[in-house]
């Protein structure tokens, strides 16, 4: 039970994400600070829906969210390296990296990690667009995450696999069609990869 209302938290929090994740700059960045904290936070954890790691996790995303307002400065990297890092968290999720133990998850915290920095030197090249798929990309996993909490046990889904962020092909296919669809549910397609005014 306690399971399967965390779940619906992080459902929650994964359509705020992806829905207004780049409506308003800088609370769009705060946001996307946030998911990124959060998901990292749960994904060092272990990804184990519990009491306490959801707890932790939402510290780890309130410390992303201020650090995203610090760094507003450098918002193209910051919005690069959390797109980055949902893509890392994605492939590592795909690979099944984030179950195993030993050498299996650290490779995973390597990929990860460098998939954040990676993201973050190539943010500036993507522009404006860099926070809408940053968001896009967290939201998705945030609500991929919540769906496999609150209706695996249903689905007869084993708990190991309930634990793992995106743990098989299925997962994988419902984050690409979330993804998909959070960013075309956000793109101004009169502007889309040009400048905003609102943006400063």
């Amino acid at each position: 039970m306690e399971q399967q209302f965390w779940g619906w938290v992080m459902i929650a929090l994964g359509l705020v994400v992806a829905i207004f994740g780049d409506r308003a700059f800088r609370v769009g960045l705060a946001i996307a600070g946030f998911a990124g904290g959060f998901l990292l936070a749960f994904f060092l954890l272990g990804n184990n829906p519990s009491l306490n790691h959801v707890l932790i996790s939402l510290v780890g995303g309130f410390a992303g969210a201020a650090l995203a307002m610090a760094l507003v400065k450098y918002s193209a990297h910051l919005a690069g390296a959390l797109l980055g890092l949902a893509a890392g968290l994605a492939i590592v999720g795909l690979l099944g990296l984030s179950a195993g133990g030993g050498i299996s998850r650290t490779i995973g915290i390597i990929l990860a990690i460098g998939a954040l920095v990676g993201g973050g030197v190539l943010g500036p090249w993507l522009g404006n667009n860099a926070l809408l798929l940053a968001s896009a990309g967290l939201g998705s996993l945030l609500l991929v995450a919540g769906l496999q909490a609150a209706f695996g046990p249903q689905l007869g889904v084993a708990d190991e696999s309930v634990r793992r962020i995106l743990s098989g092909p299925l997962s994988f296919t419902l984050f690409v069609i979330c993804f998909l669809l959070a960013a075309l549910g956000q793109i101004d397609f009169g502007g889309f990869g040009g400048s905003r005014k609102a943006r400063s």
